[in-house]
Formats: structure tokens, sequence, C-alpha cells
């Protein structure tokens, strides 16, 4: 599976933060299709990959410190932080989004950016 692992400053108890890239908002994905069939759909090929502008994250502590900052991110990112309130930044091309989550020691969030413009 194509994925990162990112740790950043994790002293304390470690946090997952993991971030989903979605390709095709709305789109239901069938029943029985797992996780890494989803991901591996999202990027099949090298050519549909280089179409797509590249995915942008940023993510920042409550403080304004930069925790990661990533140009090029793949669909799928697992990010160990510590314990915490972080603001995530994902823009796509032209799209930005902003998400603000709280990560609880020992424990996994998962976010699933919803990248696709207002209709």
């Amino acid at each position: 599976m194509d994925t990162r692992t990112l740790t950043r400053n994790a002293a304390a108890p470690a946090a997952h933060l993991l971030i989903h890239a979605d390709a095709q908002p709305g789109v239901r994905e069938p029943r029985g299709e797992s996780p890494l069939q989803r991901l591996r759909s999202l990027y099949a090929g090298g050519a549909r990959h280089d179409e797509r502008a590249p995915l942008a994250l940023r993510i920042d502590d409550l403080r304004g410190q930069s925790m990661l900052a990533v140009e090029d991110a793949w669909p799928a990112i697992d990010v160990i932080l510590p314990p915490g309130t972080y603001h995530i930044t994902a823009r796509l091309g032209e799209l930005r989004r902003g998400y603000t989550v709280t990560l609880e020691s020992g424990r996994s969030f998962d976010l699933y950016l919803r990248l696709a413009p207002a209709h």
C-alpha cells in the first residue's frame, strides 16, 4: 500500500492522524471493496496521478507551529503526533479546505478529505 508514516515530536504516547484523500467525493464505493482497493483505484497507474494537481497538506498546532508541510501528498498518510489539537489545511489545485482535529493519546483519528468544488 502506498502510505507514508511521518513522526513529529512524539515524546508523549503518540496519536495517529490518518489522512485519506478522496478523489471522487460523493461517489459510493461498491460493497465489499477494501480500503486498499479504494486507494489503488485513486491512483491506478502513473499517468492518472500525473494528470491530477498535487495534494498539498499542512498541519499546525494551536500555537501556529508547523508540524508537517507536504506539497505532493499520497492518497493516504499516517502522521504520528503528540496528543493535542491541530489545524489541517489541504489544497488541491485552486481548492482549499481547512479542518481542526483533536488527537487523544494512543488513539487513531481518520480524516477523510472532501476536495470537491462546492455545487
